[in-house]
């Protein structure tokens, strides 16, 4: 399967308004910050990001 998208906005083309998107990383330093960018540009709202070991 492949997994790799061209772009930011392709790969949250088909993340709505009121998602709640799981992403990897731990903490600051593991957040996707083309990811959130992408979805900040598209103006995609009410968004709760889920990430993993948060204390």
């Amino acid at each position: 399967m492949d997994k790799v998208v061209a772009s930011a906005a392709d790969a949250v083309a088909d993340i709505g308004d009121g998602s709640s998107p799981a992403v990897g990383g731990f903490g600051p330093r593991g957040a996707p910050p083309v990811l959130i960018s992408g979805l900040d540009e598209r103006g995609t709202a009410g968004i709760t990001e889920q990430e993993g070991m948060r204390a």
